[in-house]
């Protein structure tokens, strides 16, 4: 019997990680080869052998190109691409609502954690003692929002993290939230996500239907899918049980008369006021009027403020959906004709000759700050709503000063000097210049010693994000 045998007899549980050997020798014999133990796995884990082979045959094989798009190489890769978003899933066992997001590397990652979390003033970022730079620098991010820092420490010598110390400083930190069922006054997401955490949770809406902004985006050509989203909300809030009561506006004493343990406001916005004078002439209507209220509009335009809302209502009007003229992202062939989409089967490079219908109106969009119109709109969607208003040749003016409005029209001038004057002979003028937080009953129920948060655009009215307004309501949901 050799030594190796003898030892094998002493130590009879080393048999038992053979497979790791032969995994070892024949997808990381690189390693002994040059003599390295590689330990930074939090890093960034070292590939396999077979890895390499694989992937270099595929690239060898295939003709694949930039995703996104209808030709067979991207189609190819955005193939691969969604194979490989799903097996990270599977492997994390992740259903319903996660995605994932491939980034450069764990630094990328958890820089867009970082700016993305809905840190709050109030708020606690807790990380362990010992990390990775990248994960400690996200204390940045919370500290610029308001957010408490603080640090789990660690155990020495081993430096493991203390597990009684984490354990008491998260229950000090979580004693003042309800344990027991909760009433509270919120929206859609954060009220099914409460009802499904086990509270008792009543939802009041002052109109006569859920959906508050929703109702209004859902009639914009391109936005139809947000019906689908207050159906599936309508649907989950009846499966969950929260207590909804619609057209029913309740006021701070209301509330606190009904002794909720917490109440979420979640009272959205109002118009801001532009203060042009002459704006209570009868052309003169706000967003709301126009796309809730629906009502009439002339045929020649002036849209005063060109942040998301000015966007919308402006492809709304021109497009004339309330005059009749059927949305083209409802009716496929349409949409390929006016975007100049083809099969690439058809046609070489899948494009062809846009084909657009006349617009429906004479729309003028208007911005008080100089520069490029919709400067603050998405970074891959933007110039798409760009491209939909020149299509249907929108004017778009900035550097704009609202002078007066009377029956001749809207009348402005242009830069600080208020030079070259102009009436805008139109027939409406619609008002778009923004919006403020809706937060009356904020005052009252923090004065009458009531616990209430705030969210979505109560909370922040600058380029509404219905994205981060649910994110942020059901990230506040699952902390109760």
């Amino acid at each position: 019997m050799n030594a190796f045998e003898q030892f094998l007899q002493t130590y009879p549980d080393y048999a038992r990680t053979y497979s790791l050997d032969q995994l070892r020798d024949a997808e990381y014999a690189r390693l002994d080869a040059r003599g390295q133990v590689y330990l930074d796995f939090t890093g960034g884990g070292l590939y396999a052998a077979s890895q390499v082979r694989d992937h270099a045959q595929m690239l060898c094989e295939e003709v694949l190109g930039n995703p996104h798009s209808l030709n067979p190489s991207s189609m190819e890769t955005t193939r691969r691409v969604e194979q490989a978003r799903q097996a990270v899933l599977r492997h994390f066992n992740a259903r319903g609502d996660y995605t994932a997001i491939f980034t450069l590397n764990a630094s990328g990652a958890l820089k867009l954690v970082g700016e993305a979390y809905p840190f709050t003033p109030g708020g606690t970022l807790l990380l362990t003692a010992d990390n990775h730079n990248s994960v400690n620098g996200m204390r940045e991010f919370a500290r610029a929002k308001g957010a408490e820092v603080h640090y789990a420490p660690l155990t020495r010598p081993d430096l493991r993290l203390d597990a009684p110390a984490m354990t008491a400083w998260l229950a000090g930190r979580s004693g003042s939230q309800p344990v027991s069922y909760t009433h509270l006054d919120v929206y859609k997401r954060q009220a099914t996500t409460l009802a499904e955490r086990g509270h008792e949770v009543h939802l009041f809406d002052g109109a006569s239907a859920i959906g508050g902004q929703f109702n209004m985006a859902k009639r914009i050509p391109g936005k139809e899918e947000f019906e689908e989203t207050l159906r599936y909300f309508a649907r989950r809030i009846a499966v969950t049980g929260v207590k909804l009561q619609l057209g029913s506006r309740v006021g701070a004493a209301q509330l606190q008369g009904m002794a909720f343990d917490q109440v979420i406001l979640a009272t959205g916005v109002l118009p801001r006021d532009p203060r042009i004078p002459g704006q209570d002439h009868p052309k003169v209507l706000s967003y709301i009027d126009v796309l809730l209220h629906r009502k009439p509009v002339g045929t020649r335009v002036a849209v005063v403020g060109a942040g998301g809302i000015g966007f919308d209502v402006a492809e709304y009007l021109a497009h004339g959906t309330d005059l009749g003229h059927p949305s083209t992202t409802t009716d496929l062939a349409a949409w390929l004709r006016e975007w100049g989409v083809v099969d690439p089967e058809v046609q070489r490079g899948g494009v062809t000759r846009a084909q657009w219908e006349p617009p429906a109106r004479q729309v003028t969009l208007l911005q008080r700050k100089p520069g490029k119109h919709g400067a603050g709109l998405g970074k891959t969607t933007g110039w798409i709503h760009r491209a939909a208003l020149k299509m249907k040749q929108v004017e778009m003016l900035a550097g704009v000063n609202y002078e007066r409005i009377g029956d001749e029209g809207l009348f402005v001038t242009f830069g600080k000097d208020h030079r070259d004057g102009t009436v805008l002979a139109v027939d409406t003028i619609v008002l778009c210049a923004g919006q403020e937080p809706l937060r009356e009953l904020h005052a009252p129920l923090l004065a009458a010693g009531v616990k209430v948060h705030l969210i979505g655009g109560a909370f922040e009215a600058g380029e509404l994000d219905a994205k981060r307004a649910i994110d942020q309501g059901t990230r506040l949901a699952a902390s109760l």
